[in-house]
């Protein structure tokens, strides 16, 4: 059905947003480990918030906007 489809759309957009954020996590503890450079580290922490926040958004977005199912 047309909700099902975009069920499965958006399971798919928040896996890749979480998966995008958590690449960005892994990166910025490689460089707090390995390097001495906090301006770094501060904006891929920034990017992964802003990411999570698109991702909340979405969800949110996409539960406001589909129809009940049919009971």
């Amino acid at each position: 059905t047309k909700v099902s489809g975009l069920t499965s759309v958006v399971d798919s957009a928040g896996a890749l947003l979480s998966g995008l954020s958590q690449q960005v996590k892994d990166l910025a503890a490689k460089l707090a480990e390995n390097a001495d450079v906090p301006a770094a580290i501060e904006s891929l922490n920034q990017l992964s918030t802003a990411i999570d926040e698109q991702n909340t958004e979405l969800a949110a977005a996409v539960t406001a906007n589909t129809p009940a199912a049919p009971s």
